[in-house]
């Protein structure tokens, strides 16, 4: 697409903002080809052994115990998915993976431990545990990355945007 001036069009947005942007599109693309592999949740067959293995190592990070391979051949995908994610590996790896790179200017998951971090872990079980701690949990894990998102985005920019002398 071009400029008025007739150039290329650049976009604007904040790093955060096209960041969030290109997760949400692969979030959805997944989500769609996950349908596609595995179908609808409601007509789905069990779960093969190698798609049980390959579900276990990519949410946990870890292999999969033999027990808890038996226990997701047995079920659909999706419950096999949700087997998975009962690990304390997938609390310890897979969500400090996801959360991290929004505490940090380079957007890295080899950040250390931060307090942000550390609080969308504690509040992960919290969303699943009843109606009137969900809503909260999920107030304070998003208050968490707007107040993020203000502080390494807006707060640099309407700095460097006032006029200094």
């Amino acid at each position: 697409m071009k400029n008025r001036m007739g150039g290329p069009e650049r976009d604007w947005r904040p790093r955060a903002t096209r960041a969030a942007a290109r997760c949400a599109r692969t979030t959805a693309v997944l989500g769609l080809l996950s349908l596609a592999l595995w179908g609808a949740p409601g007509v789905a067959a069990n779960t093969t052994p190698d798609q049980a293995e390959r579900i276990y190592g990519r949410i946990a990070g870890i292999p999969a115990p033999p027990a808890m391979l038996q226990q997701m051949t047995q079920t659909d995908p999706l419950s096999a998915a949700l087997l998975a994610t009962q690990d304390p590996a997938f609390y310890n790896d897979t969500i400090r993976n996801l959360a991290t790179p929004w505490t940090n200017r380079d957007q890295t998951v080899f950040a250390p431990l931060n307090d942000y971090t550390a609080t969308v872990i504690g509040m992960v079980p919290l969303v699943a545990s009843n109606a009137t701690w969900g809503p909260l949990a999920y107030s304070v894990m998003f208050g968490l990355m707007f107040a993020i998102c203000l502080t390494l985005v807006l707060v640099p920019v309407l700095f460097f945007r006032a006029p200094h002398g």
